[in-house]
């Protein structure tokens, strides 16, 4: 009996040993281009950003920034692919499950000045908007290149840099929406952004 036991612990370690990582999807196929799609997504970009080539560019300088939003209400479990890179300032983020009026979403943030990655749920309507789902310590670089891939499904906020896992959120909050980048006292430029759906 002793000698079963040691047997399936075995084949239950080596099960776990041995499972892909499938939450990030290597079927490139399911992927879309954000500019080359821009119009069947409704790609809407502000004053603070421009499309260079397969980049979108954001510049909000010395003040708070605007959005380059995208996507539909509908939008429910969805992945974000791209290359980012901050040229200067303090905030970078991208929002997901974005109401329609622009008042509730998840705000995934690289904070260069405090050098840590941060997922939080925002309600504009309350006296405090911000609520901290997960916040993790990142020696984040100006001018550097992040590959960043964003996974929201079900109740999960999942943030990927470079291939690994910084952030994993559980929150039920927000079932569906949009997403956008947004700006905050920066510069970015976002190479090759993509969206995959999953419903």
């Amino acid at each position: 009996m002793y000698l079963l036991m040691l047997l399936l612990t075995a084949i239950t370690f080596q099960r776990v040993v041995i499972l892909p990582d499938l939450s990030i999807s290597q079927d490139e196929g399911a992927w879309h281009s954000i500019i080359d799609n821009a119009k069947s997504i409704d790609l809407r970009l502000s004053g603070d950003w421009s499309i260079d080539g397969r980049m979108l560019v954001g510049d909000s300088g010395d003040r708070a920034g605007s959005l380059a939003s995208f996507g539909s209400q509908v939008w429910q479990d969805y992945e974000l692919d791209f290359h980012l890179t901050m040229e200067s300032g303090k905030n970078a983020s991208v929002f997901t499950r974005r109401s329609l009026d622009g008042k509730q979403f998840y705000a995934t943030n690289t904070l260069a000045a405090r050098k840590v990655f941060r997922v939080a749920e925002f309600d504009q309507t309350r006296e405090q908007p911000g609520r901290d789902l997960s916040i993790v310590a990142y020696d984040f670089q100006e001018g550097t290149e992040y590959h960043v891939r964003i996974l929201v499904q079900g109740d999960s906020i999942n943030t990927y840099v470079d291939d690994h896992l910084v952030n994993s959120a559980v929150d039920g909050t927000l079932r569906s929406g949009s997403a956008a980048f947004a700006l905050w006292y920066c510069r970015v430029t976002i190479r090759d952004p993509r969206y995959r759906l999953l419903d």
